[in-house]
C-alpha cells in the first residue's frame, strides 16, 4: 500500500467594521488590532476546508524552483509526474509512491518523464 502526505487547510474569516478616513487607514487599523490580538479568529469564524496532496512549497511564489513531493529537497533534475503535479528527486523517492512498472506505464503514455531544469 502506498503512503501519501495529505494537507488539510482550514480557512477562517471574519468581517469587521472599522471607522477610518480611507481604505489604507482602515486596513492598517485592522492589521494593528489583529497583531495586538484584539481580533482573534476561532472555530466560530470557520469558512471552508481544503484537503489536498501535500507538496512542500518552501519558497512560495517562485515558479523557477521545484521541490521533491516526497522529501521536500529542491530539485535541478528529477522525475516530473502529471505536468508537475508531483516531482521526485531520485529513484528512492519515486519508488515510495510508484513501482518501476507503474512509472514505465506513465512514461509510455507521456504522463511522466525525467528532466533537468536550469
Amino acid at each position: 500500500m502506498k503512503k501519501y502526505k495529505i494537507e488539510i487547510e482550514e480557512i477562517l474569516q471574519r468581517v469587521v467594521d472599522v471607522e477610518a478616513d480611507n481604505l489604507a487607514e482602515a486596513l492598517d487599523k485592522v492589521q494593528e488590532q489583529y497583531d495586538n490580538e484584539e481580533i482573534t479568529l476561532d472555530y466560530n469564524d470557520f469558512k471552508d476546508v481544503d484537503i489536498r496532496q501535500y507538496i512542500p512549497y518552501i519558497e512560495m511564489g517562485n515558479d523557477d524552483k521545484r521541490y521533491c513531493s516526497e522529501c521536500g529537497n529542491e530539485m535541478t533534475q528529477g522525475y516530473c509526474i502529471n505536468d508537475g503535479l508531483e516531482y521526485y528527486c531520485n529513484d528512492d523517492c519515486l519508488h515510495k509512491h510508484y513501482t518501476q512498472e507503474e512509472y514505465d506505464k506513465m512514461y509510455d503514455s507521456d504522463y511522466a518523464y525525467w528532466t533537468e531544469w536550469e
